[in-house]
């Protein structure tokens, strides 16, 4: 059975009744951390919120802050990556079961829209960052990862043609989502953004062809 592995690489999975006092509090430190991190983005942007107001809100040492994050730039990655992967982990599970590949597929696509929506406040956070491109691709290429691992798992059960290489599958996948992304901000009457990417993922699973294409 194929496993499909979270690429987010968070620890929220794990049991706090099975960690050490030690490995709860530190945990607890990150994730007020990443909360208070996000609030002053929200309420300030990136470029305007600096390490201290970040540590203060957080009721932590500046000195701290560096045991968990290199830099305030790798710190905004962590927070777009933690707003996202509890959808993505949500979408994961349930993952030896066979025949679900193209629904968790279709989870982690919501997901995404969920949380980069078009006009949503994180969307916004990155497109206004100095450092915001470099953080929105490798996010993209992260949620890449996890789609084609769930496309092998869907090949594997025989949910999805294994004579298509994974990775054409996701950019595909991928394709779907921005085209329809661009094509909502460009609508004078906004149309649910949801259904069509699912009405899409449908087609491309469904195959392109017609009923009378015929392979030479």
């Amino acid at each position: 059975m194929t496993k499909v592995k979270n690429d987010f690489g968070h620890k929220s999975e794990v049991a706090l009744g099975g960690s050490s006092r030690r490995e709860r509090k530190k945990q607890e430190t990150r994730e007020r951390l990443l909360e208070a991190a996000w609030q002053l983005f929200r309420a300030r942007g990136y470029d305007s919120t600096t390490v201290e107001e970040i540590t203060e809100a957080a009721d932590v040492g500046k000195g701290t802050f560096f045991n968990y994050f290199e830099s305030k730039e790798a710190l905004l990655g962590e927070v777009v990556s933690w707003q996202v992967s509890d959808e993505i982990e949500r979408a994961l599970r349930g993952e030896d079961v066979p025949g679900m590949a193209v629904a968790r597929i279709k989870r982690v696509i919501l997901a995404l829209l969920d949380r980069l929506r078009p006009g949503g406040e994180l969307a916004s956070l990155l497109f206004t960052s100095s450092i915001g491109e470099a953080v929105w691709h490798e996010t993209i290429h992260r949620v890449g990862d996890v789609l084609e691992e769930l496309v092998k798992a869907g090949q594997v059960v025989g949910e999805i043609r294994a004579d298509v290489e994974a990775e054409l599958v996701v950019r595909l996948l991928m394709t779907c989502v921005f085209f329809n992304s661009i094509r909502w901000q460009e609508a004078e009457v906004k149309f649910s953004l949801a259904d069509r990417l699912i009405a899409s993922v449908d087609v491309l699973m469904g195959g392109l062809g017609g009923p009378q294409w015929r392979k030479e």
